[in-house]
């Protein structure tokens, strides 16, 4: 009865966090903030203040969810823990890759700011992120979703598998994979037929080895 109720609160948790995180990525949510702060604003601070609230948000979810009751789900033995490290650090360096390639400072807003700060014309998108064509770079060459992707691999392969984390990953998993749909569908509206061949040639989540 404990579990099910920390298993309730988990759902209730990252369902919060997904809602307030998706919600401020819809394209409504950034049209009324232009309407109400103005075009060069937005493009200065939209990504910086949803990055942060995205940080905040996080750090909240995951102090809730450690004060629940948890217990050891299975026991991994520890050579496969190894494994199991192993492969969370690949997911990591496969995210920290991604932000290589994406430009993290813009990606997190940084830049935006500072360009608003020091007075400079911001350019790009309603975010200021300058997405003028697909990119094919680096990891994005062979995985079209490669920070889900790093994310998946790094939730799954928990080695201490409790039964909070069990839950965590699973919602954490089915969040990304949904995410990963709807980025499909937004960049298909923004570059289509462009998007179909790179969708066509390039896999969400699993690269193709050989081709």
């Amino acid at each position: 009865m404990e579990y099910a109720r920390s298993v309730f609160e988990i759902t209730l948790i990252c369902c919060g966090f997904a809602l307030i995180h998706s919600v401020m990525a819809t394209d409504w949510i950034k049209t009324a903030a232009v309407g109400a702060f103005g075009g060069n604003f937005v493009r200065a601070a939209y990504r910086f203040i949803y990055t942060c609230i995205s940080s905040v948000t996080f750090v909240i979810a995951y102090l809730l969810i450690k004060r629940l009751p948890d217990g050891i789900l299975v026991e991994i033995p520890g050579y496969f823990k190894i494994l199991f490290y192993l492969i969370q650090t690949f997911g990591a360096i496969i995210i920290i890759l991604s932000f290589k390639d994406l430009g993290i400072l813009e990606f997190s807003g940084v830049s935006q700011i500072v360009k608003y700060i020091s007075g400079k014309e911001i350019g790009g998108n309603i975010e200021g992120l300058t997405i003028g064509s697909l990119t094919r770079a680096g990891v994005y060459g062979i995985i079209r979703h490669p920070l889900y992707a790093g994310g998946i691999l790094v939730f799954l392969f928990n080695p201490n598998v409790t039964v909070n984390s069990a839950i965590v990953s699973l919602l954490s998993t089915i969040y990304v994979i949904i995410g990963a749909y709807i980025e499909d569908r937004r960049l298909k509206n923004i570059f289509g037929s462009q998007y179909d061949d790179y969708a066509k040639d390039i896999p969400s989540f699993i690269p193709k080895i050989f081709k």
